[in-house]
């Protein structure tokens, strides 16, 4: 039996192969359990943080915490900050699951530009751990105050919801 999360691929009695779906294996499941959904609530819950798969789990079952809900296929990946990007990257070397560890090569050229100021300041970091002596403690914890505060900001700009219109802008084009 093969199983990417999505699907699985078994050997049938007559030696063919067959692709079966989670919502197949679960209607056989109930099929061979007829009174678990009286004694069972169902719900679906996002199951990949990355790609927004759903899984169907029974009520009690234990779900993982909310940076670590990953499907079989991106289950050492972590996504971009951005909500709603599908782009990925592999998980540290700790495997340190996360939602707020990447951002990428679109979002981080479109949310901070190059001569930028938060550029500037990312790149200061880096600057002065290389002339100063490496990564102390103390570096690092601002380094990881500054990226939170990145992430943040990348997440606001790319909120459809702040995109308000500016009256004031708006009535000072048209000359009214």
């Amino acid at each position: 039996m093969i199983n990417d999360g999505r699907w699985e691929i078994r050997r049938r009695a007559d030696n063919m192969m067959e692709r079966v779906t989670p919502w197949e294996r679960l209607q056989e499941w109930l099929e061979e359990n007829p009174d678990a959904h009286l004694t069972h609530e169902w719900f679906l819950t996002p199951a990949c943080r990355c790609c927004g798969e759903e899984l169907l789990i029974c009520k009690g079952q234990e779900i993982p915490p909310h940076d670590e809900q990953r499907c079989e296929v991106h289950k050492d990946r972590n996504p971009c900050a951005i909500k709603g990007c599908k782009r990925t990257t592999e998980a540290p070397a700790d495997n340190t699951l996360a939602t707020d560890q990447h951002i990428c090569a679109e979002h981080w050229r479109m949310y901070v530009p190059a001569r930028s100021r938060v550029r500037r300041a990312y790149n200061a970091h880096f600057n002065r751990a290389k002339k100063g002596g490496g990564w102390t403690m103390h570096r690092k914890i601002k380094f990881l105050r500054f990226w939170d505060a990145l992430i943040r900001m990348a997440r606001r700009k790319a909120d459809p919801a702040n995109d308000v219109l500016d009256m004031t802008e708006i009535n000072r084009i048209m000359g009214w």
